[in-house]
């Protein structure tokens, strides 16, 4: 048995020849009080004796802590290029799972790091190299790295919980849970908002005017953006581009039959051109929401199927200038236009704000950044060794989940060629393939049934794969944001972007009034149920791109790569803060500082 110092010696033992450094992950039941031994092994591959890693006087490897030990290796030991590692059951708590083990030389400044990244188990040996980033073909501990991928399997198994839908995890691993740290961040939070919505005396009731829930935004509950701008056409407009569902409008290149509009209509709204002659300047611009038609609600209340036409004035401004409530045309559907009675547009407005929300939070934020995301993390740890460069370059953006896009493109782009240099080393790689395979094959197959992965199965080239793994890390945190981090500005004020209507949708252009726009709105409790919901859902939780809260990325091409990444993202944001100086509405939402690396929320 080799000899191992108390950590608590005021300075490092004469006759140390490394240090050891462990530190525990912050996930639940994270922490150990069972025996963990290490063998450091050299470059030559020559073993160390083998240490217990025990003070005295303090309870080693507690959940976030860092542990520090004092070895001694024989004379000339040299510099540590692998270490084995294990633990047995001794203890209460039998879980462990170790973020990292740094090991240093006691009279050098170099050191060896060894991210594990994963849950040890009781009397299982692993053996770890320098920065664990291997392709499995070029791993010669591969039996180990095979029983690993077979235990995730058994951990990470899919199921289709929802017909139609891509397949979920089936039960939640403990990986997969809460830090300690965010959950107790986020019940901070939510405490807080909580007290601060209940001191005030609006909890009951329905609203007598939209502007009476006034009172309830303080310091911490600010008042949203909608609040000021909610009935103005332009405001509608920069609704379509620059707040939570930026994805749905396209330009028109021609009128829909199911759109009752004509040119006598629209032609005051466009500035004197017809129809054909604003979609031949491509300025004329839509969203079709018809695909809602007839969709079933709860508790009786409809939600419109509309269908909305955009023109882009001289002075680049977008704005409403038609609104089909539903998608078949009739005497009790008729198209709604600015100059309609103001009240009565105000309230078409909203019923298709109302859609367009359904839409955001059904689609575009669960189902096309959470779920998606959710299936390529289920398969990637089936797939991918952690051990894996691929893994270890997609991981931070699976955080809590189960840059900007040419950026994002540059680092993977700098990873996959840096991993990839020959095409054999991609043909040859059997977990990557099999990944490949699971991402398109059919949730039947245990695949994740993603339409359009290059390579339909199999990446022949690198720009396949990079051409996959681009995308993957953009809407885990991009394409997250984008849709993620407005909704207090739109959701928090109930006559901006109604998440939820009573009533029935106009069915004539007759004048409206304010009672009726009153008499649409959501009570008191679910508005401000909507306001501490979306208020958190707006929290940044984690931290901002390219500044990994787990940093799996520690070998040369990795870490250049993230260097390179960082440094863009700055460049980034210092044009978009040039940009906002000059702009009469700021936009912050897809700032490089404001995206967090992972949908964290």
């Amino acid at each position: 048995m080799g000899k191992i110092f108390s950590k608590n010696s005021p300075k490092v033992p004469e006759d140390a020849t490394h240090i050891v450094t462990v530190k525990t992950g912050d996930c639940k039941g994270a922490g150990t009080d069972a025996n963990v031994k290490i063998i450091l092994i050299n470059g030559e591959g020559k073993n160390s004796d083998e240490f217990d890693l025990d003070a005295r006087w303090r309870d080693d490897f507690e959940r976030g802590r860092e542990d520090q030990f004092y070895v001694k290796c024989e004379e000339n030991f040299g510099r540590v290029a692998k270490i084995e590692m294990w633990r047995d059951k001794k203890g209460i708590l039998d879980n462990w799972y170790v973020d990292w083990v740094k090991v240093q030389h006691a009279n050098a400044d170099d050191h060896a790091f060894f991210p594990l990244n994963r849950w040890l188990a009781p009397y299982k040996r692993i053996r770890v190299k320098e920065f664990d980033s291997v392709l499995p073909q070029e791993d010669d501990d591969s039996e180990r790295r095979k029983e690993e991928l077979d235990e995730k399997r058994l951990k990470y198994t899919t199921k289709v919980k929802v017909a139609g839908l891509l397949p979920q995890i089936a039960s939640l691993p403990d990986d997969e849970i809460f830090s300690h740290e965010y959950q107790s961040d986020l019940k901070k939070l939510k405490k807080q908002l909580f007290i601060r919505i209940t001191v005030k005396n609006v909890t009951t009731g329905r609203w007598k005017q939209p502007e009476d829930i006034l009172p309830v935004y303080n310091d911490v509950l600010t008042k949203p953006i909608g609040f000021s701008h909610w009935r103005n056409d332009f405001a509608f407009g920069r609704q379509r581009l620059v707040h939570c569902n930026p994805i749905w409008i396209r330009r028109c290149d021609e009128i829909p039959e199911k759109l009752a509009v004509t040119d006598e209509m629209i032609k005051p709204f466009m500035e004197g051109l017809s129809i054909s002659e604003a979609i031949g300047s491509k300025r004329l611009f839509i969203i079709d929401y018809s695909f809602l038609k007839d969709l079933e609600c709860t508790g009786g209340r409809i939600i419109p199927s509309p269908i909305a036409l955009f023109f882009v004035t001289s002075s680049k401004a977008l704005l409403p200038i038609a609104i089909q409530l539903f998608a078949e045309p009739s005497e009790t559907n008729p198209v709604f236009l600015p100059n309609d009675h103001h009240v009565t547009w105000q309230l078409v407005k909203m019923w298709f704000n109302n859609a367009d929300a359904s839409v955001h939070q059904a689609c575009t934020h669960l189902g096309f950044t959470h779920l998606v995301m959710e299936a390529i993390g289920v398969i990637t740890h089936r797939s991918l060794s952690p051990s894996h460069p691929i893994f270890r370059l997609l991981a931070p953006h699976f955080l809590y989940l189960m840059a900007i896009n040419s950026r994002a493109l540059e680092y993977a782009t700098t990873v996959v060629k840096g991993t990839y240099d020959t095409p054999e080393k991609l043909a040859n790689d059997y977990e990557l393939q099999e990944w490949a395979r699971c991402l398109s094959d059919s949730p039947e197959k245990d695949g994740a049934g993603l339409n359009g992965v290059p390579g339909n199965g199999k990446f022949s080239t690198v720009d396949e794969l990079i051409g996959t793994v681009t995308p993957i890390i953009f809407l885990g945190s991009v394409g997250h944001a984008a849709a993620n981090f407005s909704q207090y500005d739109d959701y928090g004020f109930p006559g901006n972007y109604p998440a939820i209507m009573f009533g029935d949708p106009p069915t004539d252009k007759s004048p409206r009034t304010e009672k009726d726009i009153i008499d649409t709105l959501a009570t008191k409790k679910m508005s401000l149920d909507t306001l501490l919901i979306t208020r958190l859902l707006s929290e940044k939780a984690t931290n901002p791109l390219g500044d990994f809260e787990v940093q799996y990325q520690y070998d040369r091409v990795g870490t250049k790569a993230i260097s390179e990444l960082i440094k863009d993202l700055e460049k980034v944001g210092e044009i978009i803060d040039k940009r906002n100086e000059k702009r009469a509405y700021p936009y912050a939402y897809l700032h490089p500082n404001a995206i967090p690396n992972a949908i964290s929320i």
